[in-house]
This record gives structure tokens, C-alpha cells and sequence, in this order.
């Protein structure tokens, strides 16, 4: 069977997302889907959309031809659609419903193509903060056509346990990981040091400014163990601004330390000599009280303890797993160093209990369920 992967998002940039969709296309082959993965590049005011990584088709995002320019994409995709055969759809939906998308997905649903609609983050709209008109005449036309998407998709796949999501039925599902891409650490004892790792596409929502007035607080009182924080990440710029002068303001440069994205192995090479890593902390602050979060897998797989604030039903019973408060508090340190003074559970161990959460596996129950 010949399935369409479409993404909006450039997967050639090597950081978590890219990996997460080239896992999605090597399981759905794992499953004899001969699939086309479709994603789009921002070059100046052209949007290049590849098909397999060859050219496919080059939209202009001026003003007064984008419309234009998009009629022809969509014409250009069905035609791909029914001259291939195509007959499962799979989009990694970037809250960008409208009347030409709609009007597609429901033309493929009328020659029997099953649809599936993947949402990253539900509930979404609190992640949009500070918009420009434009931006906000974009929102509101999203909110109108998304309620439209339960005529012409066939599921939305979420790792929220909402069902159902604009009136579409939902397959709940995990996030996953394709496990052979990622080392297992080596196991490291607490002593008179505890290094933290922080790894993120950084966001207001990560809430590392919690964890940097935590190790504040916590040097203000002269203790005798050593705490170290490397965040690592790209991610918005006015969000990282703040996290750094955070830093130079509490004086905290010896301890506290943000190194910029990193991938493979130099990512690998940051992990080593680290005691724990930290999830997002204030999931709160855009209105989500529970998300699977994809670095949480990560981390496990990695067999490193971590914590976080929200509810995650894969984990949050884990002994592995440090929950702290979902609000806008200080960072307790003296609780992360309780907790690692008694860990000692191997990184085997945490690596071997998110086994099922192997991207063919989460594929197989999508399968199965549509």
C-alpha cells in the first residue's frame, strides 16, 4: 500500500522533530507502506516543497500570488494522489486548516483514501502568544476550518487522552522513539556533585526559569554540594535571552550554562557525567494539565532519570521520575538531591521499560485502529 507523509516542518534540520518524522517513515515502511514523506523549506519569501527530497514545488509567499500558488500545490497533490494510488494520508497538521485544505482532503476522502490527522500538542491555541493582526486573522481562520476536518479525515492521532478533537475520533497513542538511534548512559553515583541536563526546542512553556531561581535559592545558602545546569537547545530567542541574562544577573555562570542545539553524537558527548535531565516545567502556562512529551521518552531511553511538572500516564508512577509542582514555584534542589542520594536503579533498567514505546509499536495500534 503507498502512503503520503506530509509535514510542514523541514526535516533535514537534524533536531528532535526531524528524527521523530524520519522514525514515523521508517516504521510505516517496517509495515510494507511504500511511502512518499512531502515537507517544505522557507527560502526567502518562496515556500520549496520536496517529495523524497526532490523538488516538487515552489510556492511564492508574496502577497498577491500565494493564493494562487497554493490552488496550483493542491491540484498538483491530488493529481500525485490518484496517479500513484495513494490510499493512506498522514499529515503532521500545523494548526493551518483552511478552505483549500479542507476542500483537498475531502476530494481524497471521496476516492478512498484513509486520512489520518497527527496534532503534536493538543490543546495548541496557548502556545500562540503576542500575535501580530496577521497573525491573529490567520488564528481565526484556523478555528474555523479545523471544526470542518470531521467531514473529509478519518482519524486524529494525539498523545493527549482527548477523544474526541474537533469532532473527530482520536487514536490515542504514545510518543514513541526508534530506540537503535539512541545510547544507553553509564550509570552515575551522586557524591559531591549533581550535573542537570536540560534539553529543548526552548519555549516559555519549558519553565527552565523555575529550575534557575531554584539553583538561586539553593546557592544563597552556602551549601556543600555542587549543582550544574546545561541547557541545551535553540528554540525562541526572547525566551533564551531571558534564561541568559537570568543567569549573569544571579551570577550563576559557573553553574548554570546554555551551549546552543546539538545533535548525534555531541549530544551524546553532553549527556556524559550527567546525574539527571529535566522535562518541561510549566506545561501549565499554555493550558496543558497533560502530554506525553516526546524528550521524556528520549530521556528513559537514554536509562537517565528526569523530572517534570504535568501528568504523563507512561510515567508518572515511574521510580525513575522526579514530579515537581505544576505551578510557577521555585525549583526545589534540595529535593532533586534527596532523590538522586537514593537512586540506583541501572540505566538498563529505564531503557528496557519504554520498550513498547518503539515507534512500531505506536504504528501498529494506529494501523490497527483505523
Amino acid at each position: 500500500m503507498k502512503c503520503l507523509y506530509w509535514s510542514s516542518q523541514n526535516v533535514n534540520n537534524n533536531d528532535g522533530v526531524s528524527n521523530k518524522i524520519k522514525a514515523h517513515i521508517k516504521s510505516l515502511q517496517h509495515l510494507m507502506f511504500n511511502t512518499y514523506l512531502l515537507y517544505d523549506v522557507c527560502k526567502g519569501n518562496n515556500s520549496i516543497y520536496y517529495l523524497n527530497d526532490s523538488e516538487f514545488f515552489v510556492q511564492s509567499n508574496t502577497r498577491f500570488i500565494h493564493r494562487l500558488c497554493k490552488i496550483i500545490l493542491f491540484i498538483k497533490l491530488y493529481r500525485f494522489v490518484k496517479k500513484t494510488n495513494v490510499k493512506l494520508i498522514y499529515i503532521r497538521y500545523g494548526a493551518d486548516a483552511d478552505f483549500l485544505l479542507i476542500k483537498w482532503l475531502s476530494k481524497c476522502k471521496r476516492d478512498g483514501c484513509k486520512i489520518m490527522l497527527e496534532i503534536p500538542t493538543y490543546p495548541y491555541d496557548g502556545e500562540f502568544v503576542n500575535l501580530t493582526k496577521k497573525q491573529i486573522k490567520y488564528r481565526r481562520r484556523e478555528v474555523y476550518y479545523r471544526n470542518k476536518l470531521k467531514d473529509c479525515i478519518d482519524c486524529i492521532v494525539t498523545t493527549s487522552n482527548s477523544n474526541p478533537i474537533f469532532g473527530v475520533k482520536t487514536i490515542n497513542i504514545s510518543n514513541g522513539i526508534d530506540i537503535d538511534t539512541i545510547p544507553v548512559s553509564k550509570a552515575i553515583k551522586m557524591t559531591d556533585t549533581v550535573n542537570l541536563i536540560a534539553v529543548a526546542h526552548i519555549a516559555f512553556w519549558h519553565g527552565f526559569d523555575r529550575l534557575i531561581k531554584g539553583i538561586n535559592n539553593y546557592y544563597s545558602n552556602k551549601p556543600t554540594i555542587n549543582v550544574n545546569l546545561t541547557i541545551v537547545g535553540g528554540g525562541h530567542s526572547d525566551v533564551i535571552e531571558e534564561l541568559a541574562l537570568m543567569v549573569k544577573s544571579y551570577q550563576l555562570e559557573n553553574h548554570i550554562e546554555l551551549i546552543g542545539p546539538k545533535m548525534g553524537a555531541e549530544l551524546d558527548a553532553v549527556f556524559v557525567g550527567k546525574h539527571m535531565a529535566v522535562g518541561c516545567l510549566a506545561c501549565h502556562r499554555k493550558g496543558i494539565t497533560e502530554v506525553k512529551s516526546l524528550k521524556n521518552v528520549e530521556y528513559a531511553t537514554r536509562g537517565i532519570p528526569f523530572m517534570y511538572s504535568e501528568n504523563n500516564t507512561d510515567f508518572d508512577d515511574a521510580p525513575y521520575v522526579l514530579k515537581v509542582p505544576a505551578d510557577d514555584s521555585d525549583i526545589d534542589i534540595n529535593s532533586i538531591i534527596d532523590f538522586l542520594s537514593k537512586y540506583d536503579l541501572s540505566p538498563q533498567y529505564v531503557r528496557n521499560s519504554v520498550s513498547h514505546l518503539s515507534w512500531n509499536c505506536q504504528f501498529e495500534k494506529m494501523i490497527k485502529e483505523l
